[in-house]
């Protein structure tokens, strides 16, 4: 077995490549989703209230992971 760029090699490269952007992008679809299908419920049961160490850590994940994932 070689190592190095032979044509076999770019193959597999570039597959592993279209499938790891195939794997963000469905996460990433994912992530949104989420986010919309709960928002009405999140605004319901979550922003009314005092503000907490626990609210703030969960703006904290919930839509900086999101913004970090686009």
């Amino acid at each position: 077995m070689s190592s190095g760029f032979g044509p076999q090699n770019i193959y597999l490269w570039d597959s592993a490549f279209r499938h790891y952007h195939d794997f963000q992008f469905a996460m990433i679809t994912l992530m949104v989703y989420d986010h919309v299908i709960t928002l009405g419920k999140e605004f319901d049961f979550f922003w009314r209230g005092p503000w907490t160490l626990s609210r703030v850590l969960y703006i904290l994940i919930r839509y900086l992971s999101l913004s970090l994932a686009v």
